[in-house]
């Protein structure tokens, strides 16, 4: 197969696609190698926003986007609330100002509704109405933050004042490795409990825990689901993968014995009502993050390794990508000393509502139980742990599903080589995603297109997205 990177005119130059996977304590690098050829088209290219520079100095500043939340009133209006906590967090001694700004002919803002409003909690909120004959998804808003001493707007957001989610391919069936574990050193599926597990929660209250028949625990009803969030189910845990007992990060409990409510279902933690708004995706009093600790697994006499496991997980749609918020990361832990493998998080900032969940299946998609596999051949001659560490962040858009494992695997076998079945899309501009098909994915490798490291992120062992870099049009 060929991946073109285009500016709408494809140019035929033949390249390799190589992908390998990092070498962190070894110093004899192995790497896998994949090429794979096919006749590609070109895409548009789109030009960017620039970042925002403060007036007479230039220097530019990176600022999130808000986000829209709309929703229709019984007298047939619709309200509109920007979401920009995370935005005025970059402003700390400076209020922000959002301003609304509407189609003519289309929407039309209620004559006491301040245009332009200064956050309050990092939201600001109006009443608007659709001109007679226009389609919600056709009524376009936008809003624009300001701060003082900036020229222009320091961030913006627009959508359609009612708009209907995108439909989006679920995620394919995740499959085992082609050459299935020989030499197995460890497994968990948890069903008589963790033995030899332990965990610490860093911040926050919520941590891991083996659950039994998770299919019974539903997410806080009403106060969380449907209030706070929109789901694409009824809003229970998955049943386990394997047996009937699972490792989660979330919240069983509805109080914590003294009564006091927690967002049961979720990894919200305590419920306090009092921070909370309609569809905000769920507002925690604290940032919740725990780390999972395998027991100790020998390796002394392995040669090579990986681990497997399932995973199931939902989070929040808004910035969930691979450094951003939420993240779900792997460690092998050697002597005390943790060293990253890789995160489970997807590449692309999908920018979804704050109310609607990013999961293992997709953006506001049912969640589903995908196989990940990590080398460890770098750390082989240890005994070592596995660690499973799941961090929100901040205390913004918590009231999802959290992470669920199961079927936790630990052999000393060599990782098989990739095979890539199809690219979707075939061709590219940069910036764009791309998502990679096929079997023996391994989770933190890097992707090469002929030499030139990519931004990516492998989703499953089945699964991989990437961006596609600036470089010459061509096929590569």
């Amino acid at each position: 197969m060929r991946v073109n990177v285009s500016q709408g005119v494809p140019v035929s130059n033949p390249m390799r696609y190589t992908m390998h996977t990092r070498r962190l304590l070894r110093s004899r690098a192995k790497a896998m190698v994949l090429a794979a050829f096919a006749g590609l088209a070109g895409l548009a290219l789109f030009a960017g926003i620039p970042a925002a520079s403060a007036a007479g100095t230039g220097a530019a500043l990176a600022v999130p986007r808000p986000h829209l939340v709309s929703a229709p009133l019984p007298d047939g209006r619709v309200r509109v609330r920007v979401e920009a906590e995370r935005c005025q967090a970059a402003f700390p001694d400076s209020p922000l100002r959002a301003e609304l700004l509407v189609r003519r002919g289309e929407v039309e803002i209620d004559a006491g509704t301040p245009r332009s409003q200064m956050l309050d909690g990092g939201r600001a909120q109006w009443t608007v109405a659709l001109a007679e004959g226009v389609a919600p998804d056709a009524g376009f808003v936008r809003v624009n933050l300001y701060a003082e001493g900036f020229a222009a707007p320091v961030s913006g957001c627009s959508a359609p004042l009612l708009r209907t989610p995108r439909e989006r391919p679920a995620q394919p069936e995740s499959k085992g490795f082609t050459a299935p574990p020989k030499s197995v050193l460890f497994v968990e599926g948890f069903e008589t409990g963790a033995p030899g597990w332990t965990s610490t929660v860093e911040e926050g209250i919520v941590d891991w825990g083996v659950v039994a028949g998770p299919q019974t625990i539903a997410i806080l009803n009403p106060e969380i689901n449907p209030t706070l969030v929109s789901l694409p189910d009824s809003g229970y845990l998955p049943s386990a993968k394997e047996g009937s007992r699972i490792m989660w990060f979330g919240d069983p409990m509805a109080d914590d014995g003294a009564k006091a409510p927690r967002g049961r279902g979720t990894f919200l933690g305590l419920y306090n009502a009092g921070i909370q708004a309609d569809k905000n995706g769920g507002r925690s009093t604290d940032t919740q993050t725990a780390m999972l600790l395998s027991p100790p697994i020998d390796m002394t006499a392995a040669t090579e390794g990986r681990v497997s496991f399932w995973t199931w997980w939902e989070a929040e749609g808004v910035d969930i990508a691979d450094g951003q918020y939420d993240q779900m990361e792997l460690y092998a832990v050697v002597e005390g000393t943790d060293y990253p493998l890789g995160s489970i998080n997807p590449l692309n900032d999908v920018d979804g509502e704050s109310f609607r969940p990013y999961s293992s299946g997709g953006l506001g998609q049912p969640g589903t139980w995908l196989l990940v596999t990590f080398d460890l051949s770098d750390y082989v001659g240890n005994v070592l742990q596995i660690g499973f560490r799941f961090d929100s962040r901040d205390n913004l858009y918590n009231g999802f599903r959290g992470w669920a494992i199961d079927g936790v695997t630990v052999s000393a076998d060599a990782t098989p080589p990739p095979i890539i079945t199809d690219i979707v899309p075939p061709a590219g501009v940069p910036g764009d995603l791309i998502v990679l098909y096929g079997e023996n994915f391994v989770g933190g490798a890097d992707v090469y297109l002929d030499g030139i490291l990519v931004t990516s992120a492998v989703v499953s062992t089945n699964l991989i997205q990437f961006e596609v870099p600036s470089a010459a049009v061509g096929f590569y």
